[in-house]
C-alpha cells in the first residue's frame, strides 16, 4: 500500500486593515504534524513590495510566545541548539527579495502549531485607482535557486498540496463610496460603522495572490508624525498633480516574454495587452518587436517609424505570438534589446516596454543591467503570481513604472495609463520642503506622474509643524504640491515603516544596529522564539520541506476561474509540447508529477556513463576539496540525522581520502574517542574551510554529535589529523 504523503501546512487565515494608504497584514499559518515522529518545518513564503515585518508570535498547545529579532547568526545558533536540546524554536528570517522562510524545529507528533506573523506595506495611489497585492503563493522560476536559498529551503510546488485560505479585509471610510472588485478572487462586501469589510468566499486556496482594486478615488497629499524615541519620523504621502502637457512623440522597444512559463493565462493576457498598444501609435513613434525565452527574436535590427504598413506588421506579429521559446534568459534578452539602435537622429531616446510574469532567479543582475543601459524600463507583469519585486525595482530605478494585470483583469486600462506616463513631459530638480532641518531624508525619485503617489521619509530632532512641501520644475516651469493634512499618530509601524527605508540606505556597518533597534528583519537579522518544553523531545527532527501549490495558470496549467484552477487536461493526457515547457522552464524542478516525468527526460539527456569502480562498494578515492563538496551533494537530500549519518558513512568508505580513512580508523584505536565524533570534528572543520552550504539535517547532526565535546578535544583531533 502506498504511504500517504503527509502536508504539515494545514490552512492559511489573513485578516488585513487598509487605514488610508497604510496596510496591516495579519497572515496565520496554521500547522500539524501529521506523522508519528517529531519533525522540523520549513516553509517559504512570499510578502507584498516593501513590506515589513513588524512582529511574530506562536501558539503551541496552551503556551503562546513571542518573537524578538536577533542578529542573524545568533538567531540561527539559538534554533539550532534549542532543536538539539530538545526544545521547540521558530525561526523566521528573509529568504530572498520578497520572500521569507518559517523554520519550526520539533514539532511533536500530533502536534498542531499557529504562526502568526504580521506585516504592514505603504500602498500608492495611482492615477485614480489603489491596487491592494497580497501574495500567497511563488511560482517556479527559471536559474539557480540555491544561489538565493539555503539547501533545507525549497520553493518547489506539489501538484497533491493544497492550503485553503480565509481572507478579511477592513477598509477605512474614505474607502466607503470606491468602486471595490477583485480580479482574483470572488469576493463579498458590507458596508461597517468604520467603513467596509471584504471577505473572500468560497473555496481559496493558496494558488494564486489576492488582487483587490479600489476605483473612482481622488489622490491627496498628506503627512504623518510619529514618535521614534526622543526623534520624530514623518513619512508624507504626495500625490502630485502635474500640469498638462502636449503628448510627445516615443521611441519604444517592446520585450515579451515568451518562456514556458508564461504559457496559459499569462501570454494570453500579454498578447491582450500587446493588441491595446498597437491603437495608442502614430507616425511620430517609433517602435521595434523582441520576443525572448531561451533566446531572442527580433522583429527589426532598429527601431521602425510607425507607418502604417508597420503598425500593421506589428499586430501580425503580436498575434503569432505564443508562450514555445523555453526559458526565461532575461539579462541576456534585455542587453540584446538595449542594443536595437535608432534609424535616425531626430528618433526620441528610446524606451523599454517589458511585459513578463519576471519569474526568474537571477534579480540582481537583471536590475544592475536595466540601471546600467540609461533606458526607462516600463514594466507590466501579468499572470496570477508575477515577481513583483524585480518589476517594479527595475521600473523604479531608471525612472519608469510599473503595472500589473492579473487574469481576468482590463488591460487595455494598464496600457492606456502606461501611455500617458511615456508621453509625459520629464520632470526635474525635485525636492521636499520642511519646516525643520530633518536629520536624515530618504532618496526621492527624480521622475514623477501625475497623480501618483510618491512616499517620503524623513527623521527630526525637533518636529516640523507645518505640512511639508513638494516641489520640482515641468519645461522649465516651477509647480509644488502641498501635503493637505500633517497628523500626529501613535501608530508605531510608522516610525519603523520609515525606519526601514533607512535601513535601506545605510551603511552596512550601521544597518546592523538599525534592524536591532527597531526590530526588523533584514539581511542580517531574524525572528526568533522558543518553547522550553517540559519533556525534552529526545529525538531529532525529520526534516519536512513545505511544498508551494502549483500557481494558478502557471505554464499552462490550468487557467483562473472564479476562485480554482480549471484543468486543461488530465496528467495522462498531458500534451506533449507543455511537457517541453516544464522541461525547459522550470528550475530547480518540482516535485509534481509533471516535474518528475521531465526530471528524468532532462536527467537522462544529461547523464554521463558512470566511471569504473563507480558501484556502490567500490573505493574511488577523491581530493579532499572534491570530497568536502561531494559530500555536502550528497547529503543535501537528507531529511533526518539517521539517513545523514548513514549517507555520510557510506561516503566516507567509499570516497574519502586515504588520508582521511587511516587517521579514522587508527586515531580511534588509540584515543578511544568515538568515531563519530572525529568524523564529526573533521566535518565541521573541512566544511568551514571549503566554505560549503549544509543541509539543515547535517547541521543539527554536526551539532548534536559535538554538543559535548569540549574545545580541547576538537583541537587535538584537528592538530592530529593535519600532522597524519
Amino acid at each position: 500500500m502506498k504511504k500517504k504523503k503527509l502536508i504539515a501546512l494545514q490552512s492559511v487565515q489573513i485578516d488585513g486593515t487598509l487605514n488610508g494608504l497604510l496596510l496591516s497584514v495579519m497572515l496565520r499559518q496554521r500547522y500539524r504534524n501529521e506523522g508519528n515522529k517529531n519533525q522540523e518545518m520549513v516553509y517559504t513564503f512570499p510578502l507584498g513590495y516593501n513590506a515589513e515585518l513588524m512582529g511574530m508570535e506562536a501558539q503551541i498547545g496552551e503556551k503562546r510566545l513571542q518573537a524578538t529579532v536577533f542578529e542573524r547568526k545568533i538567531a540561527r545558533e539559538k534554533y539550532e541548539d534549542a532543536v538539539v536540546d530538545g526544545d521547540s524554536p521558530i525561526l523566521v528570517e528573509k529568504s530572498a527579495d520578497g520572500l521569507y522562510t518559517a523554520n519550526l524545529g520539533n514539532v511533536a507528533a500530533s502536534e498542531e502549531v499557529i504562526v502568526e506573523i504580521r506585516y504592514a506595506q505603504l500602498l500608492r495611489f495611482e492615477q485614480g485607482q489603489i491596487r491592494l497585492s497580497i501574495p500567497t503563493v511563488i511560482a517556479q522560476r527559471y536559474g539557480d535557486a540555491s544561489a538565493y536559498l539555503a539547501p533545507h529551503e525549497s520553493v518547489n510546488p506539489d501538484i497533491a498540496a493544497e492550503y485553503p485560505l480565509t481572507l478579511h479585509l477592513d477598509l477605512s471610510r474614505e474607502f466607503s463610496q470606491a468602486k471595490i472588485a477583485s480580479p482574483s478572487h470572488s469576493i463579498g462586501t458590507q458596508q461597517t460603522e468604520n467603513g467596509v469589510s471584504v471577505n473572500v468566499e468560497g473555496n481559496a486556496f493558496l494558488d494564486r495572490d489576492f488582487i483587490l482594486t479600489l476605483e473612482q478615488l481622488t489622490g491627496t497629499s498628506f503627512a504623518q508624525l510619529a514618535h521614534d524615541g526622543e526623534q520624530f519620523m514623518a513619512i508624507a504621502s504626495f500625490c502630485p498633480k502635474l500640469s498638462d502637457t502636449k503628448p510627445l512623440p516615443i521611441a519604444l522597444k517592446i520585450l515579451v516574454d515568451c518562456s514556458g512559463s508564461m504559457g496559459g493565462d499569462s501570454i494570453n493576457a500579454a498578447k491582450r495587452a500587446l493588441r491595446s498598444l498597437v491603437h495608442e501609435l502614430n507616425e511620430t513613434d517609433y517602435v521595434s518587436y523582441s520576443r525572448f525565452g531561451s533566446g531572442v527574436q527580433r522583429s527589426s535590427a532598429t527601431l521602425q517609424q510607425c507607418t502604417a504598413d508597420a503598425v500593421k506588421q506589428l499586430d501580425k506579429n503580436i498575434q503569432a505570438t505564443d508562450a514555445d521559446l523555453g526559458g526565461t534568459e532575461m539579462e541576456a534578452a534585455l542587453l540584446d534589446t538595449f542594443k536595437i539602435g535608432k534609424p535616425k537622429e531626430e528618433c526620441p531616446p528610446p524606451f523599454v516596454l517589458l511585459i513578463t510574469d519576471g519569474e526568474i532567479w537571477n534579480t540582481d543582475n537583471v536590475i544592475a543591467q536595466c540601471i546600467k543601459s540609461g533606458h526607462r524600463i516600463f514594466a507590466i507583469g501579468v499572470g496570477s503570481s508575477s515577481a513583483e519585486n524585480l518589476l517594479r525595482q527595475s521600473a523604479e530605478k531608471t525612472g519608469g513604472a510599473c503595472e500589473f494585470v492579473a487574469p481576468r483583469e482590463d488591460v487595455t486600462g494598464a496600457i492606456l495609463r502606461m501611455f500617458h506616463r511615456m508621453r509625459g513631459s520629464g520632470v526635474q530638480k525635485t525636492k521636499v520642503e520642511w519646516d525643520v532641518k530633518p536629520v536624515w531624508q530618504s532618496a526621492i525619485p527624480q521622475c514623477l506622474y501625475s497623480g501618483e503617489t510618491l512616499h517620503v521619509a524623513a527623521l527630526f530632532d525637533n518636529p516640523p509643524t507645518t505640512p511639508p512641501t513638494l516641489t520640482w520644475e515641468t519645461d522649465g516651469q516651477a509647480e509644488k504640491d502641498v501635503a493637505v493634512t500633517f497628523a500626529k499618530t501613535e501608530n508605531s509601524d510608522v516610525a519603523r515603516l520609515g525606519s526601514a527605508k533607512r535601513l535601506l540606505e545605510a551603511k552596512p556597518k550601521d544597518s546592523l544596529s538599525l534592524a536591532l533597534k527597531y526590530q526588523l528583519v533584514c539581511d542580517q537579522t531574524a525572528m526568533f522564539l522558543v518553547y522550553e518544553r517540559a519533556e525534552k523531545l529526545t529525538d531529532l527532527p525529520e526534516l519536512h520541506q513545505v511544498p508551494q501549490m502549483h500557481a494558478a495558470g502557471w505554464g499552462g496549467m490550468g487557467s483562473v476561474m472564479e476562485s480554482r484552477v480549471c484543468s486543461l487536461a488530465q496528467p495522462a493526457a498531458m500534451p506533449e509540447s507543455l511537457m517541453n515547457r516544464y522541461c525547459y522552464d522550470a528550475a530547480p524542478l518540482g516535485s509534481g508529477l509533471i516535474s518528475t516525468i521531465t526530471g528524468a527526460i532532462k536527467n537522462f539527456l544529461t547523464s554521463k556513463p558512470k566511471p569504473a569502480g563507480d558501484n556502490k562498494g567500490d573505493v574511488v578515492e577523491l581530493d579532499e576539496r572534491r570530497f568536502v563538496l561531494t559530500l555536502a551533494n550528497a547529503t543535501a537530500s537528507c531529511s533526518n540525522v539517521d539517513e545523514t549519518r548513514q549517507r555520510i558513512t557510506e561516503m566516507i568508505d567509499q570516497h574519502a581520502p586515504q588520508k582521511m580513512r587511516t587517521f579514522l580508523a587508527e586515531y580511534q584505536k588509540e584515543s578511544g574517542i568515538e568515531t563519530d565524533v572525529m568524523t564529526a570534528v573533521l566535518l565541521e572543520m573541512l566544511y568551514g574551510h571549503y566554505k560549503v552550504n549544509l543541509n539543515r539535517a547535517v547541521k543539527q547532526w554536526l551539532r548534536s554529535v559535538l554538543k559535548n565535546v569540549n574545545t580541547d578535544t576538537k583541537d587535538e583531533i584537528v592538530r592530529r589529523y593535519g600532522t597524519e
